[in-house]
């Protein structure tokens, strides 16, 4: 249901997998953790900020599982942005990145999304130039790691190319749309 975008039946489906999990603690830790952080991401979808931090808060201590861990971290910096809470949704969001480029390198996919993540924060807050530089991180990475016609590259090109108009600088939003499109022509 999540695919498919149905969050109230998701989460319906998280909420019984909770309570089965939540019997057996010590076994089943991992699988309580994810189905609260699944649960929350639910809430986030649905513009329940404040359920969302409240299942956040009991497992942000949580550090099992490094992806895990990063995605409690995401989510809690979406439910601040959410909350509009501005200093703790930046402070989440560096912390998830610092986390993300510690644990898999800072030219891994998953650091490339972080930065990703933190510069949609951004361009919803119209800080246009602190986005590009987040955007440019996750451009390298997919430039070094990926070949040339990149749908993930393609899609960072495509947000710079956005984020350089709005910032009036016309000829690099050109020149990012110029390689956008390029891509698309290669696929």
């Amino acid at each position: 249901y999540l695919l498919r975008n149905d969050y109230e039946k998701a989460e319906v489906y998280y909420r019984n997998a909770l309570h089965l999990f939540s019997t057996d603690i010590q076994q089943e830790n991992q699988l309580m953790v994810s189905t609260i952080n699944n649960l929350a991401f639910v809430n986030l979808k649905t513009g329940n900020n404040e359920e969302a931090l409240s299942y956040l808060k009991q497992i942000m201590v949580y550090d099992d599982n490094a992806l895990t861990k990063g995605k409690i971290l995401r989510n809690l910096a979406n439910a601040y942005a959410g909350l509009n809470e501005k200093k703790l949704a930046v402070s989440y969001f560096e912390q998830y990145i610092a986390f993300i480029g510690k644990t898999f390198t800072e030219n891994h996919p998953e650091y490339a999304l972080s930065n990703i993540d933190f510069a949609d924060y951004l361009i919803k807050q119209m800080d246009y130039k602190t986005a590009l530089k987040y955007l440019q991180k996750a451009k390298r990475i997919y430039s070094e790691n990926y070949e040339e016609k990149n749908m993930e590259l393609m899609e960072v090109l495509r947000k710079m190319a956005v984020y350089a108009y709005n910032v009036s600088d016309y000829s690099k939003a050109k020149k990012k749309k110029k390689k956008t499109d390029s891509i698309i022509q290669k696929e």
